[in-house]
């Protein structure tokens, strides 16, 4: 499908915040939800703008099925890539502070996947995926191929990439690879040892945090 789960939102954009990445690719743009949460809670949301259709992220997209974008996505990415990420990626001459991989990745095989990460994290500070903890059959959806289900990630498959911050959630596996990994370990330390989802914990979890660290954020 072109949207992704939505009970993961308040993980992703908590991440995503922390991080504050200047440049974020997105991979499977699909209706281009995290494009436009991120111009929102990275650029819109920054006080440091005073023009409101200023823009100081660079937003950028990978979508495999032009027949997806509309100019609901062409308004918000500042430049959409087409084609198979793990052919688009090699091409690309910038690097981005974060690239995003959301409910995409079981979209490859085993093999595929982790030469995505690997070509994501030579082209990227940070990466944050997301992906279903249990995976159910799929086909072409939209006429889309790519929808197609292929694999059912785990923990471990992540691992064994780079080191992982891994975000606590029911129904998703949300993984944070490269840059910010150590940090938001620290952060969230506390909560971790519950090993559930911290979005109710959040306010509880930040005045610990403060608490413990002296720090504001």
């Amino acid at each position: 499908m072109p949207v992704s789960a939505g009970n993961q939102i308040n993980q992703i954009i908590e991440v995503v915040t922390f991080l504050s990445p200047k440049s974020v690719l997105d991979i499977g743009v699909g209706f281009g939800k995290y494009g436009f949460l991120c111009r929102e809670y990275l650029d819109i949301s920054n006080d440091s703008v005073k023009e409101y259709n200023h823009r100081e992220i660079r937003i950028e997209g990978i979508e495999v099925y032009p027949k997806y974008i509309t100019e609901l996505q062409n308004q918000i990415y500042d430049k959409i890539h087409f084609g198979n990420a793990l052919d688009v990626l090699p091409g690309l001459k910038d690097k981005f502070g974060l690239i995003m991989i959301m409910d995409v990745i079981e979209h490859f095989t085993k093999q595929e996947g982790l030469k995505l990460l690997k070509l994501a994290l030579e082209h990227s500070d940070s990466v944050i995926i997301s992906t279903p903890k249990i995976l159910h059959e799929q086909g072409a959806v939209y006429g889309n191929v790519y929808e197609t289900h292929k694999y059912c990630w785990k923990e471990e498959d992540f691992n064994s990439v780079a080191e992982t911050f891994v975000y606590p959630h029911n129904e998703m596996l949300i993984v944070v690879l490269g840059k910010g990994v150590s940090e938001l370990k620290n952060k969230y330390s506390f909560a971790m040892k519950f090993k559930v989802g911290l979005s109710s914990r959040l306010p509880f979890v930040r005045t610990i945090y403060r608490k413990l660290t002296g720090k504001k954020n």
